[in-house]
């Protein structure tokens, strides 16, 4: 029998204005530290098993803004790689990359605790990295820089770390280790404690902050220089986040569309409308608009649509359970569970294309490809070249 994650599924779509996004960077001013990237050995692959750490260069993190340019080929016929295939059962959350290698959070395994449920993310997870290989290379390894993670399902990178949280009894640690560590690495870092709360997400915003995201919608605000933490909104359940460089918006289900400025104003974008009982969430955007599932219910299967940036054409998606959206220049990339897989919607023309059936919690988007993981118990790991 399928299962769905309800607190998941995402109704229809709206698309909102956005002013244009800022560089974090002056135009005289070079990124500096841990922000500051050397550059890549791409003449050959790096074989994520090497045990030469001077191999893994320490690669740029995109920043939120300009977006990742759109395929030059249809998405339906793009090529395809599998970059990974884990042994034994595993199940792929959180996906993200800087220019050379695939970061990714799958839980493995039940938790010591009694919970034993790590496809809906109650269990131990591990933090695995692989290289972008050529279509002509072999699937490899991946390196795996953490184990034992209990209900971890967020990941982000900053500067030279990867950031990603354990659950303790009573409260919830946000850990980093260098992106580029040779395993078996050092034991991770503790930067901040929260709360006992399950993060949903991690979002870095700009070079060293991080912001975290709980499903009840408790926001928090962390300043890695320094590991200090910040609670900064609460949004209600059903909540989600996402960033240009020069803001973050959230919202949920039930509150206001929100923006926090550089210097931490918050202001309310859009209210909800009450009388349908509509509230925006599952936001994601392109540096121009700001995309967000609307709908009746976050807990019902109903028809999602895209509302295309130039046209008032509407895609009536299946009713599935769309887990993820992320979004390039010209495409929206989903992710549906079950027996859905993954769709891009091209926004000018509101036109949708399948790309891989199959079961996808979430993905991931850059200027190389479009990354997703089976949830299907195989942890397989895949790229879509553009």
């Amino acid at each position: 029998m399928a299962r769905l994650r309800s607190l998941w599924v995402w109704p229809s779509a709206v698309a909102i204005a956005m002013g244009a996004c800022a560089s974090p960077y002056a135009a005289d001013e070079a990124p500096t530290g841990d922000d500051a990237a050397v550059a890549p050995d791409v003449s050959a692959p790096h074989d994520a098993g090497d045990a030469d750490a001077d191999a893994l260069s320490l690669a740029a993190v995109a920043p939120n803004c300009p977006p990742s340019h759109a395929p030059s080929c249809a998405p339906s016929a793009c090529a395809q790689r599998t970059l990974h295939v884990t042994s034994g059962q595993a199940y792929p959350f959180t996906i993200t990359t800087d220019a050379t290698h695939v970061y990714w959070i799958e839980q493995v395994a039940a938790d010591a605790g009694g919970a034993s449920d790590p496809y809906n993310g109650h269990g131990l997870a591990r933090v695995l990295r692989t290289a972008k290989r050529p279509a002509s290379a072999p699937i490899g390894a991946a390196d795996e820089l953490a184990s034992g993670q209990r209900f971890a399902q967020a990941l982000a990178l900053d500067g030279a770390y990867v950031y990603f949280t354990h659950e303790l009894s009573a409260t919830t640690q946000v850990l980093r280790l260098r992106r580029d560590c040779t395993p078996p690495c050092a034991a991770p870092e503790e930067v901040v404690t929260l709360p006992n709360l399950s993060i949903r997400t991690l979002l870095r915003s700009a070079p060293g902050v991080i912001y975290a995201q709980a499903f009840d919608g408790v926001t928090f605000r962390i300043t890695a220089a320094t590991k200090t933490l910040e609670k900064v909104l609460e949004v209600g359940n059903f909540a989600s986040i996402t960033a240009t460089n020069d803001a973050v918006y959230l919202t949920s289900a039930s509150s206001p569309l929100q923006r926090i400025a550089t210097n931490g104003d918050v202001t309310d974008l859009r209210d909800v409308d009450a009388s349908a009982s509509v509230g925006y969430y599952g936001l994601t955007n392109d540096c121009s608009t700001l995309w967000a599932r609307a709908g009746k219910g976050p807990t019902g299967l109903v028809p999602l649509s895209f509302m295309g940036q130039a046209s008032a054409a509407a895609y009536t998606f299946p009713t599935e359970a769309v887990f993820d959206v992320k979004a390039d220049a010209r495409f929206l990339w989903v992710a549906v569970a079950n027996a859905g897989g993954v769709y891009a919607y091209e926004t000018p023309t509101a036109t949708l294309s399948l790309v891989r059936k199959g079961n996808v919690f979430a993905l991931a988007v850059d200027d190389d490809g479009v990354y997703w993981g089976d949830h299907d118990g195989t942890g397989t790991l895949r790229m879509l070249v553009k």
